[in-house]
């Protein structure tokens, strides 16, 4: 599979997904599936390194001016870390039993796409955990 295929794969944005209405409004800049980085993600795969990072430095700087003072957390877990993506990547890094809430609809995905190869029969045989979430 070509990494211009996978990225065409739908990619559910947290946004909305259902985060309270006031952060809906606040949060103009999409994250997820966001065309700059998009772009860059494709000057890196054609070898362009120049302009992928021109391009991803693009994306951060818009990333910091828009969240400079917004929630960019999409996680609806109850948790101390939430917005602290330094601190929630290291610990799930160190416990590597799950990945941090943000990445599962990326993830999610990507599996969706595998799990059309047994016709998705996984589904039959995984039930997920219950997780006690903010409201």
């Amino acid at each position: 599979m070509k990494y211009k295929d996978v990225t065409k794969c739908n990619i559910i944005n947290p946004i909305q997904m259902g985060t309270d209405a006031v952060s809906r409004k606040a949060a103009s800049m999409i994250i997820e599936g966001n065309e700059k980085e998009l772009a860059a993600m494709e000057q890196f795969h054609k070898g362009n390194r120049e302009e992928g990072q021109r391009l991803q430095e693009e994306f951060a700087s818009a990333f910091r001016e828009e969240y400079k003072d917004k929630d960019h957390c999409p996680c609806k877990k109850i948790c101390r870390y939430h917005g602290n993506c330094k601190e929630c990547v290291a610990i799930h890094r160190a416990h590597q039993e799950h990945v941090p809430n943000c990445m599962r609809p990326m993830l999610n995905a990507k599996i969706k796409i595998l799990s059309g190869l047994t016709e998705h029969t996984i589904a039959n045989e995984i039930e997920p955990p219950h997780e006690n979430l903010r409201k």
